[in-house]
């Protein structure tokens, strides 16, 4: 294999392809700047060099341009000229025994550096190119990952059979399902009737795993363990899954997972997961501590899901760890959003340095006027830094006028330190549809070092006019990328595409048919766009996606971007 190099179409290596132009010595790819401040201390020695971006590189091509005779060399020189004075044009760069890696340049500067009437008469003459190109060279051929969102199968706001409709102790929606565990033997806490629901055939054949939201509703004193089987049945027969035991506390939802690859079968030829029709739930709670002869439970939001890549899912949300991309440097991506007919959408990527574990979208935050409703961010979750933009997702449709105040609350070994109010009126839904922005907050609101793990934070959501009522709240990183779209009719799927050479932002479109751009159109004019496009760092990012139906499918597609030449 031999080097190549393609400027603008225009082979510079060839012997064959090209043999007019030729590559001099001394040619320069030239590598991205860091783009950055230096900020000089009036008290320590040194200076402070902060920023992120990645200006442009540029690079220096010395050709060499040959032909029979002056009129032809003027044509040659002509059309490489004509070539790379486009508005953008494309170089790729193989070497010998490497990979293709393309750069998108800009125009180029150019002359004819040393010329001389006898290499001019016998049709020969050098060139010297100088452009700039985006900083990271590319991989020629696109990539392509997928992440399906979750699917619920259950919301638990009317009563099952086996357990009644509590519509005041509840995950999400309007209810959960409560159930009584008796303890008959003084070891093993259970329902006597399993929770169960037939329901029309839903395909869970695309989902790893199922999860539920188990709630302990009497003091016990101490944390416990609880194992939920479902069992999923169908035409052909059922299949048990069992949880291992989680840690559960009293007054806390905690989030109970299954795997649908591991499941038990107990009966017929077991659940064909492309056409379920029912469930049904029991729940094993340890209890040979304690003399309680039964107390209540709670069910809530059982869901399909992607598995472990599933950070965290609300109704119309969710938080999704994407696979792993390809490169050395980050990529801006195309990423198309379907499965659910969305009137808005929210996308939103945090910057690399955010704890992965910092809880960017809270469930558990309806509020209906004029009750206070708080939502709890645990420790473990709580490792916000920066500046966030508040913002609720409306359970439905924003309408009349609504005053609402959310207060944020920092608490250091559950003692409150800080406190943030923000108060928003709005009327009806605004340019955002039902995500109501509420403001900025800046957390911590009091500082804290590196070794603190005590922090948490509550967020209390609260009327004072208006009786909207709301799903989550969103907190997006404004060093990150945002982007809110409401299409002017609901679609099925959204679209939002790099940005082209020319472009800074985002270009988005909605489609009437679920992935088909046949029938896309602009809806740029119902965007919010804050940092640009949505961006990957290389290996695993955390994405959040918000769609006030359903959380949707998610398919991202980039070119590998490399700091230097390719090695993938």
């Amino acid at each position: 294999m031999t080097a190549s190099l393609l400027v603008a179409g225009y082979e510079m290596l060839g012997a064959v392809t090209n043999p007019e132009y030729r590559l001099a010595p001394g040619f320069e790819f030239g590598q991205g700047e860091p783009d950055q401040t230096v900020i000089a201390s009036l008290y320590l020695d040194g200076d402070t060099v902060s920023g992120e971006r990645t200006a442009n590189r540029t690079i220096t091509l010395p050709v060499t341009v040959m032909a029979t005779n002056p009129v032809t060399l003027a044509a040659k020189v002509d059309t490489l000229i004509s070539a790379v004075s486009a508005s953008t044009f494309q170089m790729q760069w193989t070497p010998d025994g490497g990979l293709p890696v393309v750069f998108d340049c800009s125009r180029a500067v150019w002359s004819r550096p040393a010329r001389s009437l006898v290499k001019d008469a016998a049709g020969l003459t050098n060139l010297l190119l100088t452009f700039k190109a985006k900083p990271f060279g590319r991989s020629p051929d696109q990539q392509s990952i997928s992440q399906v969102a979750s699917l619920q199968v259950d919301s638990f706001d009317t009563a099952p059979t086996g357990a009644t409709l509590d519509t005041t102790l509840k995950f999400e929606g309007t209810g959960s399902a409560s159930v009584t565990l008796t303890n008959p033997s003084g070891t093993i806490c259970t329902n006597t009737t399993p929770v169960s629901r037939s329901f029309a055939a839903k395909n869970l054949s695309t989902y790893s795993g199922l999860s539920i939201r188990f709630y302990q509703a009497t003091v016990l004193g101490s944390l416990l363990n609880v194992t939920i089987a479902v069992t999923l049945a169908s035409s052909g027969g059922s299949t048990r899954y069992v949880s291992t035991a989680t840690g559960t506390v009293y007054g806390s939802w905690t989030l109970v997972n299954l795997s649908l690859s591991s499941g038990t079968i107990v009966s017929g030829s077991g659940v064909d997961l492309t056409a379920v029709t029912s469930e049904s739930i029991t729940i094993n709670f340890d209890a040979r501590q304690h003399s309680v002869p039964n107390f209540a439970a709670h069910l809530d939001d059982l869901r399909a899901t992607a598995g472990s890549v599933t950070l965290i899912t609300s109704t119309r949300g969710i938080v999704l760890a994407m696979p792993a991309i390809l490169g050395s440097a980050r990529s801006p991506m195309s990423v198309a959003l379907s499965g659910t007919t969305m009137a808005t959408a929210m996308l939103h990527s945090p910057p690399v340095d955010q704890d992965s574990n910092a809880a960017i979208l809270i469930a558990n935050a309806v509020a209906a006027s004029p009750s206070n409703v708080t939502a709890t961010v645990a420790g473990a979750n709580s490792g916000y830094l920066g500046t966030y933009g508040l913002w609720l997702g409306a359970s439905a449709a924003p309408s009349g006028a609504n005053t609402v105040t959310v207060t944020v609350t920092q608490l250091e070994n559950a003692v409150s330190v800080a406190t943030k109010v923000i108060t928003v009126s709005y009327t009806g839904a605004g340019p955002t549809g039902r995500l109501i922005p509420i403001g900025q907050v800046t957390l911590p609101l009091r500082a804290t070092p590196t070794d603190n793990t005590l922090t948490s934070y509550t967020f209390g959501v609260n009327h004072t006019a208006g009786t909207d009522t709301y799903s989550d709240i969103l907190l997006t990183d404004t060093r990150g990328q945002t982007i809110t779209a409401v299409p002017p009719t609901a679609a099925p799927t959204v679209y939002v595409d790099e940005p082209s050479p020319l472009q800074s932002a985002p270009t988005v479109y909605a489609s009437a048919a679920s992935l088909d751009r046949t029938r896309a159109y602009g809806i740029m004019d119902g965007c919010w766009i804050t940092g640009g496009p949505i961006i990957f760092q290389p290996g695993s990012n955390k994405l959040l996606v918000w769609a006030d139906a359903a959380a949707p499918t998610v398919t991202a597609t980039y070119y590998p971007r490399w700091l230097d030449e390719r090695v993938a």
